[in-house]
Formats: C-alpha cells, sequence, structure tokens
C-alpha cells in the first residue's frame, strides 16, 4: 500500500521567474547555484596537506594507483566539508564532501559550500540529471593548440595584458597532465646514449678551417646517415613495444613521439621504423607529420601518400 502525504499550503505564492519551476511560497528566494559556493585554488604541498584521491566513493586518502608525480609542492588544497570534483570523471560521479583536510591534483575541482548545507550539497550534485547537464554540448567546437603559441595566435585567442602583451587565457601545462596521468614522465624514465665515431684523415691539418663547424657538419652527416638510422630506429622500437606497449601503460592507450633535427631525418626514421614493425608483423602503427612536400634520395614525399590519409584525419 502506497501511503499519500498532503502538505499545507503556504498563504501566499509569486512567479519564481523561471518556466519549469513556476510559483513558489512568497518568502521563498531563487538564486544560482554557484552563488552558494566559493572555488578553492589555493595551492599547497602534499607535505602539509596529505593527498587525497576523488573517486566514486568519495573523498579518500590517496589510492596507491593513482597517478603520481614528484611534485608534491604543485597540489591544489581541500579543507574539510569541502565539495571536490574530479573534472576528468565527474560524469561517473567522482566528488564528493571531504572529510578532511588535504591536497589534490590540480585537475580537481575545489569548491566551499556556503549558505548551503553540506549534506544536500552531496546529494544535489551527485545527481544524475546535475552530471548529465555538464556534459560538453554536441553543436559546439572545442579548441585546443599544443606547444608553444605564436604571437599571432595568442594575439588572436589570448587575453591582453596591462603591458600589451598577450597571454593564453586557459593553460595545460606538461606537469599537470603528467600528475593527472594523461601523459608519461619522460624525465623520470630516459636513458642517454653517447655517440662514438673515427674519421679518418687523408689530408694534413689545414689550420684555416674552423674545427668546431668541421665537428658540426662531420656530426650531422653520421647521425642522418641510414645506418645510424636504422640502429637507433631498433632501440626506439624496442623500447617502445617491451616498456610501453606490452605493459599497457595509460590502459593501452599510450603513444610515443619522435622528434629528429629535419624532415628529410624524419622520413628517413618513417622508413626504418615501419619495416622494423613489417618484419615484426606490425603490432601497431605509426603516422608521419610535416608539411608541404620534401625531396630524398630522389624521391618526392608528401604526408598524406606516407600515412595513406588526409591531413585532416590525423
Amino acid at each position: 500500500m502506497i501511503a499519500a502525504t498532503t502538505y499545507k499550503k503556504y498563504p501566499a505564492y509569486k512567479d519564481s521567474g523561471e518556466k519549469w519551476l513556476g510559483q513558489i511560497p512568497e518568502h521563498w528566494e531563487v538564486s544560482r547555484l554557484s552563488s552558494h559556493f566559493i572555488e578553492r585554488n589555493t595551492k599547497v604541498s602534499d607535505k602539509d596537506f596529505p593527498p587525497l584521491s576523488v573517486t566514486k566513493q568519495g573523498i579518500l586518502p590517496q589510492l596507491e594507483s593513482a597517478a603520481k608525480t614528484n611534485d608534491g609542492d604543485n597540489r591544489k588544497l581541500v579543507k574539510k566539508g569541502d565539495f571536490v570534483v574530479n573534472s576528468r570523471s565527474d560524469r561517473k560521479g567522482s566528488s564528493g564532501i571531504s572529510n578532511s583536510d588535504g591536497s589534490v591534483s590540480l585537475i580537481n575541482i575545489v569548491i566551499k559550500p556556503i549558505s548551503i548545507h553540506s549534506t544536500f550539497c552531496n546529494y544535489l550534485l551527485k545527481t544524475n540529471a546535475f552530471m548529465q547537464s555538464r556534459k560538453m554540448k554536441g553543436n559546439a567546437s572545442y579548441l585546443a593548440f599544443t606547444a608553444t603559441p605564436k604571437n599571432t595566435t595568442l594575439e588572436r585567442f589570448g587575453t591582453k595584458q596591462e603591458d600589451g602583451t598577450y597571454k593564453p587565457f586557459h593553460l595545460y601545462s606538461m606537469k599537470q597532465a603528467i600528475e593527472e596521468g594523461f601523459i608519461l614522465d619522460v624525465l623520470a624514465n630516459y636513458t642517454t646514449y653517447k655517440s662514438y665515431y673515427e674519421i679518418q684523415k687523408s689530408i694534413q691539418e689545414n689550420p684555416l678551417f674552423d674545427t668546431k663547424k668541421a665537428q658540426k657538419k662531420l656530426r650531422a652527416f653520421v647521425e642522418r646517415h641510414k645506418q645510424t638510422i636504422g640502429t637507433k630506429a631498433e632501440i626506439i622500437v624496442e623500447h617502445f613495444t617491451s616498456k610501453v606497449f606490452n605493459t599497457k601503460k595509460l590502459k593501452g592507450k599510450a603513444k610515443a613521439m619522435v622528434v629528429t633535427q629535419d624532415i628529410k631525418s624524419a622520413i628517413r626514421y618513417y622508413q626504418a621504423i615501419k619495416q622494423i614493425l613489417n618484419e615484426k608483423g606490425n603490432p601497431f602503427k605509426i603516422a608521419i607529420a610535416f608539411s608541404g612536400s620534401k625531396i630524398v634520395d630522389g624521391i618526392e614525399y608528401t604526408e598524406p601518400e606516407m600515412n595513406g590519409f588526409a591531413e585532416k584525419d590525423t
């Protein structure tokens, strides 16, 4: 049996100003939800405030599986009673009220409830309707610029400063991306290689020739030689396969980038790596990126022809 409850009407009502809400009791007030919160952006160290994880189960002491970096001084303060939302997975319910002081990674949004009960805040902000409302709009375009933007890009999309310069309106740093587990910290795990080579002299010393310039040209010749590139390509493929691909880094979606001195070298590295992958049964694919066309060994190459798809699809 379902019992129906009848509530006594209020003496007077007024228009809320919101079509979906209709009339409300005269003594009620309508205000924007954002007016009941203050965003907290204080940066702290995890040495002073213990690290926390933002999960579907709420705010917990940092999980062992959480992405970590050595940069513990670049975190966001959380005070007891704050509501924290993981902006990377907020629509999955990764949020909640913190029961203790601590610190979280910068990807999280920390808000302090004011003039609103924290328990109701926790209920409201975790409802399906509220989480779905934060989805990206299907008819909107979202743009991002990688690397260091040129001055013309900053002038068009940046924010003008008092001194006349422009700064990005938003910055997602490499340091933050590493901390949040989107990319791996290259500097934390890298190996240096030293190159040794010997030049056989066929003429006497020439004091009029600049030694440093000669050494620079000789090094460039060696580094761009097919044999050198072939050897380095084997090391690159072996490392990526064993340390990244086979270990399912970044949930099996990790990619690697090979940066070369010039387009000619990029084409030769692409060819060398592609040949090695063919011999291994093509466990994964590679792509090359460069502008225009380039003639190498008498053959003209373009990015779309080498990749097998148009530039707009990269």
